[in-house]
């Protein structure tokens, strides 16, 4: 009976709706959701070059940035049924959305005509943003710290001393009204190199290097803060190459990846102890996984003969899609479990990318 019900488990159809950007009318990029109740796809985007769409954590609605009908670049708000907002902006340059894990507020990186970056917060009930991070510029890519990763940076940053001054500031609004972990750029060898900041609205510090457990000048970008765990993923080139290492504000920091091989994109999965990335490993680009305990790497979707990239998880975590070129153009695929064959989604056409899968209502 366990094995029928484990084969059953293995083979049912997946549920709920995916976002994910295929070319539009106009054949710039748009923004539409799969439905897997319906099997009907509908457009949301405005299609005017449309980025990768973001979920509310509540399912709510998406965000994602789009070009506007000035020359510049805004953050778009869109409901299933196609219902759209666009964020009455300060700056005309506005990327890389983030929601904030109450789905109340959004960060994003925004560009001034001198090309200098900063760090806002979008409140959507009171419908209107701030710029974070006190006099700090130069910040980008947005990730929340929340849940337990909040609570390991306040208690660290008290066992650092961090009382006076910008770090008193930056631990007191930490505390009362979250957190951001951004890059930043920083003054490198020969010009300009990134690391990580934490931020909040009038406070910015670089993450010690005794955090980072970096020996040397290396770059640190693209944090991926876990929902619930006190853990953030991110990218550096500490040890020759694109690596993917996993931080800790208590216990430091150390590369998960470890491969000679270029590797990307830290995504965590419903499973705390697992993060999948993407990596050249095969000599294509394929899916990886690797375990934040006992630092093992295994394969999701890998070959040597076609590329695989863009995981997206499921709510329950039971399946995964992802975004492979095996037939040809990109093709949005779904797979119901680790070693269980992929199933194409014909109905959403090709070329696609950047799925995203809806989170429980």
């Amino acid at each position: 009976m366990l094995a029928t019900a484990l084969l059953l488990m293995s083979f049912a159809q997946p549920t709920g709706q995916i976002a994910f950007v295929r070319p539009g009318p106009e054949g710039a990029a748009q923004v539409c959701i799969y439905d897997f109740g319906t099997g009907e796809v509908t457009p949301v985007g405005p299609g005017m070059d449309d980025g990768a769409p973001v979920w509310a954590p509540d399912g709510s609605q998406l965000a994602f940035e789009s070009d506007t009908e000035s020359g510049g670049r805004g953050v778009v708000l869109a409901t299933p049924d196609g219902t759209l907002k666009r964020i009455r902006h300060y700056y005309e340059r506005n990327v890389s959305p983030a929601w904030s894990n109450d789905s109340a507020r959004i960060a994003f990186s925004a560009m001034d005509p001198g090309e200098k970056s900063y760090m806002v917060v979008y409140d959507l009930a009171a419908d209107r943003e701030a710029v974070w991070g006190g006099d700090a510029r130069g910040l980008m890519q947005p990730a929340w710290l929340a849940g337990r990763a909040l609570e390991t940076f306040v208690g660290a940053a008290e066992d650092y001393g961090w009382r006076e001054g910008v770090a008193g500031t930056l631990l007191r609004e930490a505390s009362r009204q979250g957190a951001l972990v951004a890059t930043g750029f920083v003054p490198a060898e020969g010009g300009l190199g990134t690391s990580l900041f934490v931020v909040s609205q009038n406070a910015a510090i670089e993450v010690p290097t005794i955090v980072l457990a970096s020996q040397g000048d290396y770059d640190e970008w693209k944090p991926a803060t876990h929902p619930r765990e006190g853990r953030i993923a991110f990218e550096s080139n500490d040890g020759g190459d694109r690596e993917i290492f996993v931080l800790s504000f208590r216990t430091g920091t150390f590369d998960l990846s470890n491969h000679r091989a270029a590797d990307w994109n830290p995504v965590w999965t419903p499973d705390p102890g697992w993060l999948a990335f993407e990596s050249f490993r095969t000599g294509r680009r394929g899916l990886f996984r690797g375990n934040v305990e006992s630092v093992r790497v295994e394969p999701i979707v890998a070959s040597e003969s076609y590329d695989n990239w863009g995981i997206s998880y499921a709510p329950n975590g039971g399946a995964f899609a992802f975004i492979s070129n095996r037939d040809g153009e990109p093709a949005l695929y779904v797979q119901s479990g680790y070693g269980d064959s992929p199933q194409r989604i014909d109905a959403v056409g090709s070329p696609v990318g950047e799925p995203a899968w809806r989170p429980r209502p």
